[in-house]
């Protein structure tokens, strides 16, 4: 999915303060967050993976993808989520590659 999201991101108008050409991998991770910044500050879009810990289990089995952004309009804080994921990662980066990605395919299409 790395070289999709890369592709994606450059058609919705995200160029990396490097201004890299090609991504490499010990990069990749420092890339996302830039975009994920991104996405924050310019687009109100918010790509946050969320953990699967309960107190419960007192174990941390994975990351679920979380994308929305908050609800201007209203008079009390509330967000539209974009896009959750059915299913979970196991890794943090899995569930932030997913969200980002999501992200840029909703920018996309509503621009």
């Amino acid at each position: 999915m790395k070289e999709q999201l890369i592709n994606l991101s450059k058609k919705v108008g995200f160029i990396s303060v490097d201004n890299l050409i090609k991504v490499n991998d010990s990069y990749y991770y420092l890339w996302m967050c830039e975009l994920q910044k991104w996405l924050m500050e310019s687009h109100n879009i918010y790509a946050i993976p969320d953990s699967t810990f309960t107190m419960a289990l007192k174990t941390n089995i994975g990351f679920y993808s979380n994308v929305f952004t908050p609800n201007l309009n209203s008079s009390t804080v509330c967000f539209k989520t974009i896009y959750y994921s059915e299913s979970f990662y196991y890794h943090f980066e899995e569930a932030l590659e997913e969200g980002l990605y999501k992200a840029c395919e909703f920018l996309k299409n509503n621009i």
